[in-house]
């Protein structure tokens, strides 16, 4: 019965009130008294109709009235009371449908989220406008019916959402996100509608977007964002004891923003916004008030910000420039409290970072610590491969787990202490056994792991006398992906010098017979223009020397992860 009576009240609404560019004020009051009706009706009615020619009459109508509101015309009473009805009931059509794509036909309409957008892109001079407040509050509750639309959409959004996106980053540039944020307290109980938009719900949506504007979005979180947000948070670092879960949730969001541009840090690695950031950060994980309130399944607020901590100090590590400056800071005694926490994501970050900024003195201090914690990692390790078997696990949570743990390995690689204790608790089986199970990232870590160990002989003849890896390993070299190829060209130099120097020297005079018998002579291409060879204490200054050279187009040979053993053979071809 409901739902043949809000089908009759649709077909009449669409008959009765079309759509009009010159609205009068009857017609409005007459689009609220149905919009009324309609928001009467229960949500399983809706549900039903999910689309309608009476929707676009009303999406329309809406468009207009923010296209009149961009260009500071004053709108009425009944327009901004039109406004809220319409929104809410197409708020509770999106939530009560189950398949988001059946709202296509009035959501995706480029004139109406370009209308928006405009809105957004300009959020500063219209929140200075006569009634702003209402309307941006109106404005609000539209962004939430993209940001679910988005947060379900199974496939990539439409080409029109990138504009959409767009506006979204123009609003935590602006100075409304400034001040904002500037006039919360880290002491506050509860957010208005603007904060939350401003603090909450516009660093969300960008976080989750992966589209055409991406990179251009990254530019901006680097250049302007990273600097403010290390400005805002600076008179709050004081008093960090005292924050409330508002705040934190707040900072937790400003720091899944700044990981949103991992691997994009290079340009701004030597800048003092990054490392002040940084200062911050640490202090955070520092925080003891944080880390006694860290739960497994990371439920409380602290332990969201904590995650989000260390997960920023991972991605920095991998800009040598930034690495530097984290272990000049001597904090690996944060990172090792970090280890007990009973949340298993935040101690798989932390052996990363233990990887990464443990030095030799550190090791050799300590050679027991060091052995146990590579076999924490190992054990955990072997837990993860065994678990990718069960098929109710969540495989794609593992197979990033197993990421980390072999980074944080690889890390550990670098250290001659570890080299011996890698073999003492038969870690190359672990790895050699599971090659298979490990995603792509992994296995390239995996890779250039084994390479840096096979310098070692015992390491060499291992996995030498394993006729499956080495199969796998001469399988490999003719892969698609240049880091794979050249990780396993690198182990098999290491185990068998002989025959790969042979097998090289063959190209080679390959090359050299088709260049005589060829009328024109070619150019020999060579596998390298460079080779660096180095000392292991300055490795962080040859690292940026690489990067230096490499993005002035020259191909390099150097050995990032071990400079000991016989590199003689693959120096011949630099």
């Amino acid at each position: 019965m409901f739902y043949d009576d809000f089908e009759y009240l649709l077909n009449y609404s669409s008959r009765k009130l079309r759509y009009k560019q010159k609205r009068s004020d009857r017609y409005v009051r007459r689009c609220n008294d149905l919009l009324d009706k309609l928001n009467s009706f229960p949500t399983t009615s809706l549900s039903k109709i999910p689309t309608h020619p009476f929707y676009i009459t009303l999406r329309n109508l809406i468009r207009d009235l923010f296209i009149d509101w961009f260009f500071a015309k004053d709108l009425t009473d009944n327009e901004i009371l039109f406004l809220k009805k319409s929104i809410y009931f197409f708020h509770s059509i999106v939530y009560a449908i189950s398949d988001i794509n059946q709202i296509n036909s009035w959501l995706l309409d480029s004139l109406f989220i370009n209308s928006i957008a405009d809105c957004f892109s300009h959020i500063d001079r219209l929140l200075y406008q006569y009634r702003s407040k209402t309307i941006f509050k109106r404005l609000i509750h539209l962004f939430d019916i993209f940001q679910q639309y988005i947060d379900r959409i199974q496939l990539i959004p439409s080409p029109e959402f990138d504009r959409f996106v767009e506006s979204i980053m123009d609003c935590l540039l602006s100075s409304s996100y400034d001040r904002t944020f500037r006039k919360l307290k880290s002491t506050c109980q509860k957010m208005n509608t603007e904060q939350t938009f401003f603090l909450i719900k516009c660093p969300s949506l960008i976080n989750s977007y992966h589209g055409l504007q991406s990179n251009k979005i990254i530019e901006q979180i680097l250049s302007t964002m990273i600097p403010r947000y290390a400005l805002l948070l600076d008179p709050h670092m004081n008093s960090i004891s005292h924050w409330s879960s508002i705040f934190i949730h707040i900072v937790h969001h400003l720091l899944l923003t700044v990981i949103y541009a991992k691997d994009f840090y290079t340009p701004y690695a030597n800048g003092q916004p990054l490392q002040w950031l940084i200062d911050h950060i640490v202090h955070i994980l520092n925080e003891e008030s944080f880390r006694s309130k860290v739960d497994k399944k990371s439920v409380s607020p602290e332990t969201m910000l904590i995650d989000s901590s260390i997960r920023s100090l991972t991605a920095f590590v991998h800009e040598p420039d930034l690495l530097v400056y984290i272990k000049s800071l001597k904090i690996t005694s944060i990172f090792r409290s970090l280890i007990q926490l009973p949340n298993e994501t935040i101690v798989l970050h932390a052996y990363v970072m233990l990887a990464y900024t443990l030095k030799e003195d550190d090791i050799k201090a300590s050679e027991k610590e060091a052995g146990r914690l590579l076999s924490k990692i190992l054990d955990t390790l072997r837990k993860k491969i065994k678990s990718l078997v069960n098929p109710h696990k969540n495989a794609q949570v593992i197979e990033k787990q197993m990421s980390l743990l072999v980074e944080a390995f690889r890390g550990l690689v670098q250290h001659d202490q570890i080299k011996s204790e890698i073999l003492k608790q038969n870690a190359l089986t672990l790895f050699f056994e599971g090659y298979e199970r490990f995603n792509h990232h992994s296995k390239r870590l995996v890779l250039e792991s084994l390479g840096s160990i096979t310098f070692d002989q015992e390491a060499a003849r291992l996995l030498r006398h394993n006729p499956d890896f080495m199969k796998s390993i001469e399988n490999i070299q003719s892969t698609s992906d240049n880091g794979i190829k050249k990780a396993a060209e690198k182990i098999l130099w290491n185990i068998e010098p002989d025959r790969q120097n042979k097998k090289k020297i063959d190209e080679q005079k390959n090359i050299d017979s088709k260049e005589k018998n060829s009328e024109m002579p070619t150019k020999t291409e060579y596998l390298y223009d460079i080779m660096i060879s180095y000392c292991h204490a300055d490795k962080e200054l040859v690292y940026r020397l690489h990067k230096h050279l490499s993005n002035k187009g020259f191909k390099i040979w150097f050995d990032r992860d071990n400079i000991y053993g016989p590199g003689t053979y693959t120096y011949m071809f630099c």
